[in-house]
């Protein structure tokens, strides 16, 4: 099996020991095998061994303070879920308005449709009525009947 040659960035990252250990476990098997990579190694070593990097030390109490910073811009609410429902309503009402303001106006075999309705509502209203007349019809009738008449 043939083996890719490491980044230049993986074997930075190899000197100063950022690596998880199955990629430099894989890296370091890889420059025992290459002449080529290794020499690339070395050299890298070389420039960076030149290099003075500061080492920044923290106090307990500075530690402290950069961890619970971590975690309040951690914990601190998204505005971006805010301003996306905002534009999806936003787009919904536009949409909404779009959709009615489409909407042709009534045709004239519509207006007929709403008229015979309104003709049964006043038909059954008329059936009620004349109900009600039968029905007091009848209690004139009783009225007429005294229980004298009937004995």
């Amino acid at each position: 099996m043939k083996s890719t040659h490491p980044a230049t960035e993986e074997l930075t990252l190899l000197h100063y020991g950022e690596l998880d250990s199955s990629d430099a476990a894989r890296v370091g098997q890889h420059l025992h095998q290459c002449l080529d990579c290794r020499r690339q190694y070395r050299q890298l070593e070389q420039t960076l061994g030149r290099v003075q990097t500061p080492m920044v030390e923290l106090s307990a109490a500075e530690r402290r303070r950069f961890a619970d910073a971590v975690v309040r811009r951690t914990r601190r609410p998204a505005l971006w879920p805010k301003a996306v429902a905002g534009g999806l309503v936003a787009a919904a009402s536009l949409a909404l308005v779009l959709v009615i303001g489409q909407r042709p106006p009534l045709s004239t075999t519509e207006v007929p449709q709403l008229t015979g309705e309104v003709d049964m509502l006043e038909n059954l209203e008329l059936l009620q009525d004349m109900d009600m007349v039968s029905q007091l019809d009848l209690l004139d009738d009783m009225d007429q009947i005294s229980p004298e008449d009937a004995s």
